[in-house]
């Protein structure tokens, strides 16, 4: 490939500047179980996994995979590395290869990093999911969830060669009606964590994080699987078939 075609194809590409021509950028996929299943490969092997416990935890117990379990004991938590504030605050995985679950987005919001390993020459990645009601609520709540992502970032950062990293936010939904915590919609309290999330990650990485799935405006909790070595979020959402 000559540089005059490199050329062009970073300008094809609005919205990854910040990515070298050869790094491709996360992608995600969004179905429901029926989606998955009825597909042979990689996205029925993903529904096996994520829906079978025994599964998860003998790839756990491989090394291949992290769960990020919002809902978990949060010493249990920090025994895996998970950064936590107590229960349904938030989670963050630590920065490493493998793969990376979460489970239950309600009215949740989440966020994938990823980049090359400068020693390794393989990507990384972490995975959060966070309550927003809960880091909007005070400022305590507030600067501990700022703290905790902006040292993940900065981990990243320092282990990843330039112009490979990318980072794409994700949501489950928000409710119609008012959040007693906050006083305010939960429309709102989804944009302001996700104007939260942005600016921090754009003060971190340089960049702004892509809005990969919106929020739906209905009940049910989606789960979230990030493939690390292909860069694939799969969102698994409830009844999206009549």
């Amino acid at each position: 490939m000559t540089s005059e075609n490199i050329s062009t194809e970073t300008e094809k590409r609005p919205g990854l500047e910040h990515l070298n021509p050869d790094i491709k950028p996360i992608m995600a996929c969004l179905g429901d179980w029926w989606d998955y299943k009825e597909q042979p490969g990689p996205t029925l092997h993903l529904s096996n996994m994520v829906e079978n416990v025994i599964r998860t935890e003998l790839a756990e117990r491989e090394n291949k995979l992290i769960e990020l379990s919002f809902y978990a004991d949060p010493k249990k938590l920090t025994e895996k590395r998970i950064k936590n504030a107590g229960e349904k605050s938030y989670v963050i995985s630590p920065v490493d290869g493998r793969d990376k679950l979460s489970k239950e987005y309600a009215d949740c919001t989440g966020l994938v990093v990823t980049g090359q390993d400068k020693e390794l020459g393989v990507d990384i990645s972490f995975l959060t999911h966070q309550n927003p009601t809960f880091f909007l609520k005070s400022d305590e709540n507030k600067n501990k969830f700022i703290a905790d992502l902006s040292n993940s970032l900065t981990e990243i950062k320092e282990r990843c060669e330039p112009g490979t990293i990318d980072a794409v936010i994700f949501s489950g939904s928000y409710l119609p009606g008012i959040s007693p915590h906050t006083g305010n919609s939960y429309q709102k309290v989804h944009d302001e964590s996700t104007a939260l999330i942005t600016n921090v990650v754009k003060e971190g990485l340089g960049f702004k994080p892509s809005i990969m799935v919106e929020p739906k405006a209905s009940h049910g909790r989606d789960d979230a699987y990030y493939e690390n070595a292909t860069r694939r979020l799969f969102m698994i959402r409830p009844k999206l078939r009549a």
